[in-house]
């Protein structure tokens, strides 16, 4: 019996106790469920931590973690599914969301678009409190049902240790011993449990589970010791969440704070054009006194409408409607950011963009103050440009009424030189001339660098004969450089191309500028210019054939001029090209002049792509430099100077000169054309070598040199036999040949005589025919300005002539000048009588003054030009004291056919009548065909 009661108390027990086990079992699977819940929430919050972070710092290590507290999240959640399936599949979609506004909020905060991240964040943030409200739920269901499960626990535990005493107390009779030690080992060990559970469902997470065995009721503390550590893990989840949420509330306030701070006007619009937020700027100032309008969830048409009737904005005032539909269309289509007025007379830009959901995002700008400084400016150019005007209309005015007098000076001069006068007289004659021109170099100077100043100077390049183009300077210097006893010498190198693309006229200005300040600033010794190719910069070639892909090739031209004069001080060398700049005040007063034409040329050189430098050292004397950049043509030459001659091969020439710059040029001319040379300094020594029967087959004399001058040597040369037939070339200024007795020059019997500066061409000429086999005197043709009156040249280009001038002295200069070349004007005092004279008469040529009372020359040949017949076909010229850009182009589009700048020379007018008289003879030739 005692046995059947301890087997059938054992089973019961044991029953009891497998109760237990299967009631532990249990807890320990809700408390792994809870761990898993607890694990969720921790990363979810790790999550939230490095998502926030990567949005403030872009860093790559916030993206790494935030990914993998990503991965532990969606791992916790997984092993949740099971027990609330529908729960964890509405987390995970919301943490979907929020991640993926989340990581377009960094996108925008790395493109810099702060105002559309921290929208994204925002909405961000509406996820992650639907996420926390949903794990906290399921934490909590979870951990109800592990504290029902526990009590439910301690229940069975409870009946259980009842049960055990009632079978101890019942069997105490049949065995005392035996219950004692049953109680022993099972009462103790579940007391101690239940002491540990009663302090842990107290709040005591830090009291001790006891390590009561292996047995069942050790899997029960060890149970309970799970429970106690979830519990401290939610502790932990829930003190970092509140963490977490206090910084979220933090930067949401630094953001509100950021936004408030800043001077313009922020706003965003969801895709419904519902108002989401703004700042203060935004509400109070920009729509003031609409408080209740500019509310969030107000709509966009609303808040506009009523700020029009308010008459906020200026251009709604009268047309509401208009302006709201307009205002509409660009906000809900937003493109380049656009400008109105409002009604207190600010301006306001309004930049607008679309965020991704489909909002609108506009920030609201004051730019008052810039649109009166824009006003200003505006005001401040249009004086500029009233005054640049006023300018350009005064210099235009002076230059008029300056070269007007200056028209009789020059050219009354020039007819009284051309008169019999005695010595004195023709001093005071030349005096004037010569004060005249120099006069109205400082005039042009004057007009062109105000022409540079204002911008409104512009070049012509026109295809041009290089070579011809230098010489051209180089005779119109010559007189000054013989006056002064001056070797002028030139070298053009082999390279140098022929012909080019360039405004010859600049060009030549740029020359004789550099080559009158040798002259005026050497006192003796030589001007030595030379010409040679440069590389053209890779930028230049590209530019220039970008601007003309006509010009394909480009060539770079580096030009210097080299005297012996004065020098230039170091520490001057920098003033030199600005404008009214000389050296220093004494250069001014002993040389004179105004400053200008360095500034000039460095200006046109520039303007050749360019660039013009100096070098001197004083006392020894001064090299100018300058390069232009320019496109190369073909021209058509009737020699070609560089190449071998072989008339000339073999044959040796003897050079005698003083000067080493001179014998170095003919030297280069010999070796080109495939002759022999032989020179010297020393008109002795040349002697030496013709009594010495040395052979030569032509031979070259300077004029001036020490010792022996050239027509000296020349006359020893011809007393000796080996001289007698010797071909004699003499080189000389054309002031020192006119000081030479002509019959002292005929008894020497020279070939040719040549004047310096030597230019290949007419030497080349020489020599070849000399070695010709039916040698021809030579006989050169200076070149030069005409200055001798013809008056066959009216018989040479017959025509009737109208001369049209209201100035008295004009008139009378003007009629002077036709008169001696022949011809018998007309005179017409206007425009007026310019047109129906000419209607009447129908002249062949009308020389036209401008600036006229009645009728101006402009308006009178626009009327000629609508004349019946042939009278509307003459050929008309302007003849004129307006010398200022752009006069040129306005004549000829007025329908003139030339131009002729005052003060009037002789040269000019005379190309002038011959382009007339091949007009007239061309337009009677079709007349009568």
């Amino acid at each position: 019996m005692l046995l059947g009661a301890l087997v059938f108390s054992s089973l019961y027990l044991n029953r009891a106790l497998n109760n237990g086990e299967r009631a532990l079992v249990e807890d320990g699977e809700l408390v792994s469920i809870l761990i898993s819940a607890n694990n969720a929430s921790r990363a979810f919050g790790d999550l939230k931590y490095w998502l926030a972070d990567l949005a403030v710092s872009l860093l790559m290590r916030a993206e790494t973690n935030a990914e993998l507290a990503h991965e532990r999240l969606l791992g916790a959640l997984e092993n949740l599914r099971p027990h609330d399936t529908e729960t964890v599949l509405a987390v995970q979609s919301e943490i979907d969301l929020m991640m993926a506004k989340s990581l377009e909020a960094v996108e925008a905060y790395t493109d810099g678009q702060r105002v559309i991240g921290n929208t994204l964040m925002s909405e961000a943030r509406k996820h992650t409190q639907l996420i926390d409200q949903r794990l906290a739920t399921m934490v909590g269901n979870f951990e109800q049902q592990a504290l029902k499960q526990r009590d439910n626990s301690l229940e069975d535990i409870r009946r259980t240790a009842w049960l055990s005493k009632l079978i101890m107390f019942a069997a105490i009779v049949i065995g005392l011993l035996l219950t004692v030690l049953v109680l022993h080992s099972i009462r103790t060990p579940l007391e101690k449990l239940v002491g540990a559970m009663k302090k842990i469902t107290a709040g005591n997470l830090d009291a001790t589970v006891p390590d009561v065995g292996h047995d069942e009721i050790g899997a029960m503390a060890n149970t309970l010791k799970l429970f106690r550590d979830s519990l401290r893990e939610r502790d932990r989840l829930a003190g970092e969440r509140d963490q977490a949420s206090t910084a979220l509330e933090l930067t949401q306030s630094q953001l509100n704070a950021a936004l408030e701070s800043i001077s313009e006007g922020f706003c965003l619009y969801d895709a419904n054009d519902r108002l989401l937020l703004c700042n203060r700027r935004y509400r109070e100032v920009l729509y003031p006194d609409m408080e209740d309008t500019v509310v969030p969830g107000m709509q966009f048409e609303t808040i506009m409408r009523q700020a029009a009737r308010h008459g906020l904005i200026k251009d709604a005032v009268g047309k509401e409607d208009e302006w709201l539909a307009k205002r509409l269309q660009r906000h809900r289509h937003p493109g380049e950011a656009h400008i109105h007025q409002r009604g207190d007379g600010s301006w306001i830009r309004v930049d607008e963009g679309k965020t991704r959901d489909g909002g609108t995002v506009a920030v609201y700008t004051d730019i008052t103050d810039l649109k009166l400084a824009e006003q200003e400016l505006r005001q401040t150019r249009d004086e500029a440009e009233r005054a640049t005007k006023a300018k350009s209309t005064f210099l235009a005015t002076m230059s008029h009424e300056i070269r007007t007098p200056m028209n009789g000076v020059i050219g009354m001069s020039n007819l009284l030189l051309n008169t019999d006068l005695d010595d004195e007289q023709r001093d005071y004659s030349q005096t004037i001339a010569d004060s005249a021109d120099a006069l109205l170099t400082v005039i042009n100077d004057v007009l062109d660098y105000s022409k540079i100043e204002a911008g409104k100077f512009d070049l012509d390049p026109q295809p041009m004969d290089l070579r011809g183009c230098i010489e051209g300077a180089l005779d119109l210097i010559t007189a000054s450089a013989d006056a002064k006893q001056l070797d002028l010498a030139y070298l053009i190198e082999k390279d140098t191309p022929e012909g080019v693309i360039a405004d010859r006229a600049r060009l030549r200005q740029i020359l004789l500028n550099l080559l009158n300040n040798a002259v005026k600033f050497t006192h003796q010794g030589e001007i030595v210019l030379k010409v040679g190719s440069v590389e053209v910069p890779d930028e230049i070639n590209r530019k220039m054939v970008q601007q003309n892909p006509a010009h394909t090739e480009i060539v770079g031209l580096e030009f210097s001029v080299k005297d012996t004069g004065i020098g230039i001080p170091q520490d001057k060398i920098h003033s030199l090209f600005q404008s009214f700049t000389q050296v220093d005040a004494s250069t001014t007063r002993i040389y004179g002049g105004t400053g200008l034409g360095l500034a000039i040329s460095k200006n046109l050189a520039e303007m050749m792509q360019g660039n013009i430098w100096v070098e001197s050292a004083q006392g020894i004397g001064t090299t100018f430099y300058f390069t232009i950049f320019i496109p190369r043509t073909e021209i058509q030459r009737n020699a070609r100077l560089h190449e071998a001659k072989p008339d000339l091969k073999g044959k040796n020439l003897l050079i005698v000169d003083d000067n080493a710059t001179n014998i170095k040029i003919l030297q280069a001319h010999a070796e080109e054309w495939s002759m022999g040379s032989t020179a010297t300094q020393s008109p002795l020594e040349a002697l030496e070598w013709i009594e010495a029967g040395k052979a030569f087959d032509v031979a070259i004399l300077d004029y001036s040199m020490p010792l022996m001058n050239g027509i000296q040597l020349a006359s020893r040369i011809r007393a000796h036999s080996n001289g007698q037939n010797l071909p004699l070339v003499l080189l000389s200024s054309l002031a020192t040949l006119a000081d030479v007795d002509k019959d002292q020059l005929q008894q020497v019997a020279f070939h040719v005589k040549l004047t310096k500066p030597i230019k290949p061409s007419p030497l080349l000429d020489v020599l070849m025919d000399i070695f010709a086999e039916n040698p021809q005197q030579y006989e050169r043709r200076l070149p030069g300005v005409e200055t001798d009156y013809n008056e066959q040249t009216a018989e040479k280009l017959p025509m009737e002539v109208l001369l049209v001038d209201d100035n008295k002295t004009n008139q009378k200069l003007a009629q002077i000048v036709l008169k001696r070349l022949g011809y018998q004007p007309a005179i017409a005092s206007n425009g007026l009588e310019a047109v129906e004279m000419q209607q009447a008469n129908g002249f062949d040529l009308i020389l036209m003054d401008i600036e006229m009372p009645e009728m101006d020359g402009v308006d009178a040949t626009r009327r000629i030009r609508e004349l019946n017949g042939d009278t509307a076909g003459a050929y008309i010229i302007a003849m004129t004291a307006n010398a200022m850009q752009g006069d040129r182009e306005r004549y000829l589009q007025a329908g003139m056919d030339g131009y002729i700048s005052k003060p009037l020379r002789l040269n000019e007018l005379v190309n002038g009548l011959e382009s007339a008289y091949q007009h007239t003879a061309g337009r009677n030739v079709a007349a009568e065909v």
